[in-house]
């Protein structure tokens, strides 16, 4: 999926010299001074370079580090899906890490979830007590972690990196409903030319480090199997010293673009984040929706909606999308058909909206948000669930608690609008 983040703003030649060809070059001359010089001399490709002029040495060297960068800007996908953890997520080792992984975002959202309750206790005894702003901290520390370190926990991956990449490619579904794959494409054409660029400067930063990260790993461990066929840094202390020296230097490289690459990562991450913040009532209206919804729940359900309009098509009871968010069903079920009515009376206007279930499972919790026009005002205590007395909270819109409703069951909500 971080494909789809990827080269927004058109500037391909950036992302291939400095993202694919740097860590080229600084591989291959890395190469050059610490690894070639472990083969036997007598290998005819190494008597052939070595009889070179020193211009066709410099020459061979950039036309290897050219073709390694077409290699790792084609393998770039592959490579960061490593990282991730995704070749591996269902062996031994995976289930392992992914299950730690759990374990601490468990253990963030047990620490939030305390901190809260402590904070509400201790708020309502002592509400000067200085370990209220402890609290809190504990509390909002938590919550950052959990945004921004981990998904889901059923979309939990065994590595940090990867686990930091699937923290901000499902946060449109989890903030907005707003499924990423099949509407990144019409977000690409509303985003500005300058926010398209940052994103593909956070993009490249993080693809140097996680090349850089990958070919010193690659250096050490080729400088581990010449050393097991040809095994002279053996032969004495001096020369086992210095071909250690270097694994562990080429290992704790690895290691270190490692941990910048998470860093390069969350901050591509917050871009791509803004993304979905900045530009979703654009898209919204180029959609076909002149109106916004009236709270998040009712966001979500219409983004929600529209998602699944696009990646499943009709279902099976036919299309359901209302491009009038004013009336919506939360959450959203597709099985939920509405049928709206407005009457006028000597007072104003008498609302009615049929609410069925047409599918086969009931119906659990279901919410009628509706949104009142300018010009008229809801009037108190007017709500009926099937004439009888109704829940109802907020204000503009007005969420109406319809409730559970069984397979095939159909009730009635009715309210009244007066003339502001």
């Amino acid at each position: 999926m971080t494909s789809i983040f990827s080269a927004i703003s058109g500037q391909f030649g950036r992302a291939i010299i400095i993202g694919a060809l740097l860590p080229a070059a600084v591989f291959v001359l890395a190469t050059h001074l610490f690894v070639v010089p472990m083969l036997p001399w007598d290998w005819r490709l190494i008597t052939r370079v070595a009889a070179l002029d020193p211009e066709w040495k410099v020459a061979s060297l950039v036309v290897a580090a050219t073709i390694l960068a077409g290699l790792l800007y084609t393998m770039n996908t592959s490579i960061i899906r490593f990282y991730e953890g995704y070749p591996w997520q269902h062996g031994w080792l995976g289930r392992r890490r992914s299950d730690a992984y759990r374990t601490k975002l468990g253990e963030r959202t047990a620490t939030a979830k305390q901190a809260r309750e402590l904070r509400r206790r201790l708020s309502r005894n002592k509400p000067k007590d200085a370990r209220l702003l402890d609290l809190a901290k504990a509390r909002d520390d938590a919550d950052r972690a959990i945004n921004s370190d981990f998904p889901a926990s059923g979309s939990v991956l065994p590595t940090r990196l990867g686990n930091a990449i699937r923290a901000f490619e499902t946060y449109s579904r989890n903030q907005y409903g707003i499924s990423a794959i099949p509407l990144w494409p019409r977000f690409v054409a509303r985003i500005r030319s300058d926010h398209a660029a940052a994103i593909d400067d956070a993009k490249t930063s993080f693809d140097v480090a996680v090349h850089l990260s990958f070919l010193s790993a690659l250096t050490a461990f080729l400088m581990i199997v010449i050393a097991a066929v040809y095994p002279l840094p053996f032969a004495t202390m001096p020369l086992f010293a210095a071909w250690a020296i270097r694994v562990v230097a080429a290992s704790a490289l690895s290691w270190g673009f490692y941990e910048l690459a998470i860093d390069r990562a969350m901050a591509w991450g917050d871009l791509v984040r803004g993304v979905f913040d900045l530009y979703r009532w654009e898209v919204l209206k180029d959609l076909g929706y002149e109106t916004r919804p009236g709270d998040l729940l009712s966001e979500r359900a219409l983004w929600t909606a529209i998602s699944r309009q696009m990646i499943f098509g009709d279902p099976e009871l036919g299309a359901n999308l209302r491009y009038e968010p004013n009336t919506l069903v939360v959450p959203h079920n597709e099985w939920i058909r509405l049928t709206r009515a407005e009457r006028t009376t000597k007072s104003g206007t008498e609302i009615s909206i049929v609410v069925e279930n047409r599918g086969v499972d009931p119906a659990t919790k279901i919410d009628l948000r509706e949104r009142i026009a300018d010009g008229s005002v809801y009037v108190a205590g007017s709500g009926r669930l099937d004439g009888t007395p109704i829940v109802v909270r907020g204000t503009n819109p007005y969420s109406f608690a319809v409730g559970d409703l069984v397979a095939g069951a159909r009730v009635e909500v009715t309210y009244q609008l007066a003339r502001a």
